[in-house]
């Protein structure tokens, strides 16, 4: 396989494609090439995936949690591949349960200050999930490939779609998957969560900053 980034040109034999392999998709592979991942598409388009006009968009954005793509990829005709994206060491994402409550709350303020931005630039974030979770001491947000440029939308409705996002990735997916919750505890988590205005606020006003998120989401959720 021939690709470009950048100016330069990268020849991959298939056994080197094999040892770089990291994982893959629906709509593309992942490799590892030093510090960077390659994302780069399938042949056959199943599932919605970042064109090259939004990723460009998204490399400009300087987030704190939520990782954008960084160059473009593309083969020996100018065909856009993919993109690349920085490697993060990954730990196990149930380490979270032992974070105390202050570090957890500056957690979903940097991801909710990058959902912000995002909603600035008329984005809407979707696959927020688990298995796009890289948690490395932080908690960080991968694979930006469903995410849509709205510009006929308004900015309060982008707003407020990622928020929903936000509060449903915390409550459905990340905390119930590393804390062992009854599907009632579930229920009610989620429901909290999504009856705050703000979700920061909520976090701020009924945890107590040195007590373990597993606590705490256990004693709001009873």
């Amino acid at each position: 396989m021939t690709i470009y980034i950048g100016k330069k040109e990268y020849n991959f034999t298939p056994e080197q494609l094999n040892s770089m392999y990291l994982d893959e998709g629906y709509e593309a592979n992942v490799y590892r090439l030093g510090n960077i991942i390659l994302k780069i598409y399938k042949d056959k388009k199943v599932k919605a995936r970042l064109d090259y006009e939004t990723a460009k968009k998204l490399s400009k954005m300087k987030t704190k949690r939520i990782q954008m793509p960084r160059q473009p990829i593309f083969d020996h005709n100018g065909v856009f591949l993919g993109h690349t994206a920085l490697y993060l060491t990954p730990y196990s994402p149930k380490n979270i349960a032992r974070m105390n409550m202050q570090k957890f709350i500056e957690e979903v303020q940097a991801l909710d200050d990058d959902l912000k931005l995002l909603s600035s630039n008329y984005i809407d974030a979707m696959d927020l999930t688990l298995d796009n979770t890289i948690y490395t001491g932080d908690i960080n947000l991968c694979d930006p490939g469903s995410y849509l440029v709205r510009d006929n939308k308004p900015i309060q409705y982008i707003r407020n779609f990622n928020s929903y996002e936000l509060k449903k990735y915390l409550g459905n997916e990340l905390l119930p998957n590393i804390i062992h919750l009854t599907r009632k505890q579930q229920n009610n988590l989620t429901k909290n969560f999504l009856a705050s205005d703000s979700l920061v606020d909520y976090l701020e006003e009924t945890a107590v900053p040195t007590e373990k998120v597993s606590t705490y989401v256990k004693r709001i959720s009873k």
